[in-house]
């Protein structure tokens, strides 16, 4: 009798075991690691959900041959446990919403750390680890706007910022029309560094400081990423960004820091209102027989702002009628003098290019008329790179310093070279005269 009462004690214990479910819990000791299981079944059983990762490159399965963990932030802590041999990480008796996260990136990799999240109904999830780009190093070391890096392809890059003061300095060139992202990778969990990007306007030879943008991504209380977008049309292309990244931190000591940055196509774009005036000219043209008429006084041309301490002053000009072309001019006698010339197809004092070229090497698409058949009759008539300055070329140069800002209230390129100009001066920027 005992030992059938023993039988039946033993079964019915057996049976209550069985109905009862057990969940662990794993704890957060603060230092992000858990002792939590890693049963790859993916099922609801006794050791409760199983949150998975797998990491991918290209879509195919990435193999780490270096320690990588995952980590699941959610209300209650951070949970982490490392990549097995197979990209795989698995963790046991989470619930509820989590952000997750990598640590531990292999060198020359980087992902996405703000847009992967798992709850109890999607519980494994996938990471793209991407690559990242070099620099193109050939235009400059990123020390200057004027000497950026050049980041040539769409995909990733990797700004290494060591104080606050410290900016790199970027360009890119896209290929093709449509519209494009440029957005910092921060990882918003940590929330110690916030990204900076200055966007710059201008052209390869001229920049200014449009804005800076703080902004547009994902963001915390501390860190905001930046994110741009730039849609350009098909007259664009050929036209260069220029940027410039750098960084806060929530504490001094924790320079150097790391700003990965994504730059994406993401879809086509055509500007229906983009839609520059051809500017046709009309001359008069320094013809051969001109020329032959007019030889120049002498082999040395001196720029007219040098007279003047570097301030243009253009009351000393005036067309004259009877040849449409500017000269020196005496207001008491009403007399002219010498001829006020242009330096149109050779680099003038405010830019250089990189053909030596002057305007014939650089976009000529300004406040709204395009330039550029009107420059490309003026260089069957130039002479040393020269023009004799009538009154549309003067309309041209005008337009051109006001649509690249050379003066822009103390910040603009021609500013910086020390020249001063009023509102209607700008354009004896490329004018001189021969002595």
């Amino acid at each position: 009798m005992k030992k059938f009462l023993v039988i039946i004690l033993s079964f019915l214990m057996a049976v209550f075991l069985v109905g009862c479910s057990i969940t662990f819990i794993p704890e957060d000791k603060g230092d992000g690691d858990t002792s939590g299981g890693t049963d790859s079944s993916g099922g609801d059983d006794e050791g409760g959900l199983v949150f998975k990762v797998t990491l991918l490159y290209e879509n195919k399965p990435f193999y780490p041959e270096t320690t990588i963990y995952a980590q699941w932030t959610g209300d209650e802590g951070v949970y982490s446990t490392p990549f097995n041999v197979f990209g795989i990480a698995e963790i046991r008796g989470l619930d509820g919403d989590y952000r997750v996260n990598l640590s531990n990136i292999p060198a020359g990799y980087t992902y996405d750390p703000n847009d992967h999240y798992a709850d109890n109904d999607h519980t494994s999830i996938t990471i793209q680890m991407l690559k990242l780009n070099p620099w193109d190093t050939s235009s400059g070391d990123g020390s200057g706007i004027y000497k950026p890096v050049t980041v040539s392809n769409l995909g990733t890059y990797r700004a290494t910022l060591r104080s606050r003061s410290d900016l790199i300095y970027f360009s890119y060139c896209p290929f093709a029309s449509g519209r494009y992202s440029l957005e910092s990778w921060v990882d918003i969990v940590q929330n110690e560094v916030n990204p900076i990007m200055d966007r710059y306007g201008g052209s390869t030879q001229y920049n200014w400081l449009e804005a800076q943008q703080n902004d547009g991504g994902s963001f915390s209380s501390f860190t905001k990423n930046f994110r741009m977008l730039v849609a350009l049309s098909e007259p664009e292309v050929g036209n260069v960004w220029k940027f410039a990244v750098h960084a806060d931190v929530v504490d001094e000591s924790l320079y150097p820091v790391i700003v990965d940055f994504t730059i994406k196509y993401e879809d086509g774009f055509v500007r229906n209102d983009d839609v520059f005036e051809m500017v046709e000219p009309h001359g008069p043209y320094a013809t051969d027989n001109w020329w032959e008429e007019n030889p120049v006084a002498g082999a040395n041309f001196r720029y007219a702002f040098k007279d003047t301490n570097n301030l243009m002053d253009p009351s000393r000009f005036a067309l004259n009628p009877e040849d449409g072309f500017y000269h020196f001019f005496d207001a008491e006698t009403g007399t002219y003098g010498d001829i006020l010339y242009a330096m149109l197809t050779r680099d003038n004092a405010v830019f250089t290019t990189e053909g030596q070229n002057g305007f014939l090497g650089v976009t000529l698409k300004v406040e709204g008329k395009d330039y550029s058949e009107f420059m490309s009759v003026y260089k069957q008539f130039c002479k040393n790179g020269v023009h004799p300055v009538n009154a549309e070329l003067k309309q041209f140069l005008q337009d051109y310093a006001v649509g690249q800002r050379f003066f822009d209230d103390g910040s603009g390129y021609a500013e910086g070279l020390g020249l001063v100009s009023a509102e209607d001066n700008m354009w004896m920027f490329a004018c001189g005269y021969y002595y």
